[in-house]
């Protein structure tokens, strides 16, 4: 799984506005990758608060790996017949990509795609 938040700092005097987040506050951005066990494995942090999730995404050394073909293990498991590679798991703000695994967006779902977030 990987996700970002934000971590409130007091507005700084070069360029403050960079550093407003869409939630309202003054925050700098760290993104974590935790693993099926809950295990800690990547922390990317320091983007300015008005960083999108993607962006945050595309400049940390995570992303680097995965374009260097070092980021995952090369193993698949089998479930129900298929072969699965490792997949990254992300909400919307993420791009989708062939081993990155994005949530539907919204609250309001129709039964399959709630159960698909789930």
């Amino acid at each position: 799984m990987i996700d970002g938040t934000h971590i409130p700092i007091v507005a700084p005097k070069d360029y403050p506005i960079c550093y407003y987040n869409r939630k309202g506050f003054y925050s700098i951005v760290m993104q974590g990758v935790c693993e099926h066990e809950s295990k800690v494995i990547d922390t990317f942090i320091g983007m300015s608060g008005s960083a999108h999730d993607e962006n945050v995404f595309k400049r940390s050394s995570l992303y680097a790996k995965r374009m260097e073909g070092t980021l995952f293990p090369t193993w698949t498991r089998r479930i129900t017949g298929v072969d699965l590679p490792v997949l990254l798991v992300a909400d919307p703000a993420y791009p989708l990509a062939p081993w990155i695994m994005k949530t539907y967006p919204g609250n309001n779902l129709p039964g399959n795609k709630r159960t698909y977030n789930y």
